[in-house]
């Protein structure tokens, strides 16, 4: 069947919406595929390709009236690429801080490792914040949060997508430790977590120690968790932190046996979160069993 064109004039920055997404991502800067016309130029483009100017879009904002917190809770959620031409069900990425840069940021790292095959095609889930220090912190609204996640918007997103059966919770400093708390408290709410410069203060320290002391632990649901550290972070600029987190992670290595996955990477040449760790994480999560990617 003969495609249809549509002559159309385009500045140079259109020239994207023009390419198709696999000739993007592979084609290497400043080749001569990649090289943009000189502005003006006329381009053919097929029928049924974004017009210039039109809006990229990368999700959609939905609203929660949550019972639980008692507030309004917004939550940006994006698809794959192939959602609406089957009945395809897909992994859920929950992503906390999910303000509208951070859902790029993993959109972004989802859709490229999925384009290469290197880990599965994931719905995601970003969450925004309210009040990031009482939802994250276990002395004030963690619990709350959880009951939230749990009661609340998981049962939303399934109700909503269609989704398969593994769940993945993603945290960065304050959020990762309320993604591991999250972990000890409700262990069959997620089956992965991904932790980005996760570190625990003494006080912190003793809390967790004292919830894997009490909790009793649910071998049949197995997990995986990523670590991401960086050698230098201002936020922790003697490692203590992390050094107590790596610490606590054994013990609850030790305690859970085969039940978990652990796999942690410090970056060199990376600041606080560093910004390669959900790469990394999804990419090893996809085969928990292989070699560290490097």
């Amino acid at each position: 069947m003969k495609k249809t064109l549509i002559v159309v004039s385009v500045l140079t920055a259109s020239l994207a919406t023009s390419l198709p997404a696999q000739d993007k991502q592979k084609t290497t800067p400043g080749g001569a595929a990649g090289s943009a016309p000189n502005a003006g130029a006329v381009i053919a483009v097929p029928a049924g390709k974004p017009a210039d100017g039109a809006a990229v879009t990368s999700g959609v904002c939905r609203r929660i009236q949550s019972a639980v917190l008692r507030e309004e809770r917004t939550v940006l959620i994006r698809v794959p690429d192939d959602y609406s031409k089957g009945q395809k069900r897909y992994p859920v990425l929950y992503k906390l801080d999910g303000d509208k840069s951070v859902f790029l940021q993993t959109v972004g790292a989802v859709e490229y490792l999925a384009d290469w095959s290197q880990a599965p095609d994931y719905i995601v889930v970003g969450l925004e914040n309210t009040d990031r220090n009482r939802d994250m912190t276990p002395e004030l609204g963690a619990d709350q949060f959880i009951r939230f996640l749990a009661e609340e918007l998981v049962p939303f997103i399934e109700a909503n997508y269609r989704t398969g059966a593994s769940r993945v919770l993603c945290g960065q400093s304050s959020s990762s430790g309320f993604a591991l708390y999250a972990c000890l408290r409700t262990p069959e709410l997620f089956d992965g977590y991904v932790l980005s410069s996760f570190g625990l203060s003494e006080e912190r320290l003793r809390r967790f120690e004292a919830e894997l002391g009490q909790r009793s632990l649910n071998l049949r649901k197995h997990h995986l968790v990523y670590v991401g550290n960086a050698r230098v972070d201002a936020y922790d600029k003697d490692g203590s932190r992390a050094r107590r987190g790596l610490a606590f992670l054994d013990s609850l290595k030790k305690a859970e046996g085969p039940a978990l996955n652990l796999e942690c990477r410090v970056f060199e040449d990376q600041g606080h979160v560093p910004f390669p760790t959900l790469h990394y994480a999804l990419r090893w999560m996809a085969n928990p069993l292989q070699e560290s990617p490097k």
